[in-house]
């Protein structure tokens, strides 16, 4: 099915639109250059509906059967970010877990199809009350 009769493939959130079958990104109507890995980045940041997708899972998909280099992703998602500009807030880091996308998704004409996860105390781990326990180890990036 191509992407000009397939109204699923259109996605919207705020002022921008997003054809994942013509891989094409609006902001205000207007068409903004993306290059491929950045769009694919926003595709499966959108898709997540709202979950914390971790750097591991996005890597897999932005790059199936390749190993990069994480600082790769973090390119992607400073490049989203720019383009994004006041509205930067749509990609949110979660330190040590991933990024979470926070808009609110639509399809032309339709009520919101996924909304934000909130990430609530019980998706974190248990704090540690005992100071003689060992400490997580930090993640480097």
């Amino acid at each position: 099915m191509d992407g000009v009769s397939d109204p699923s493939a259109i996605l919207e959130f705020g002022r921008y639109r997003l054809d994942r079958h013509r891989r094409e990104f609006f902001t205000d109507g207007r068409p903004v250059e993306l290059g491929g890995r950045a769009f694919d980045t926003l595709l499966a940041l959108v898709d997540g509906r709202g979950t914390v997708l971790s750097k591991d899972e996005l890597l897999r998909r932005i790059w199936p059967d390749r190993i990069v280099e994480e600082n790769n992703l973090e390119i992607q998602i400073s490049t989203l970010r720019k383009v994004l500009g006041a509205d930067r807030h749509l990609i949110r880091t979660v330190f040590g877990r991933g990024y979470q996308f926070t808009g609110d998704v639509r399809g032309p004409g339709t009520a919101v199809v996924g909304a934000p996860v909130p990430i609530q105390a019980t998706n974190l781990p248990a704090p540690v009350s005992d100071s003689s326990a060992e400490r997580p180890r930090s993640v480097t990036s």
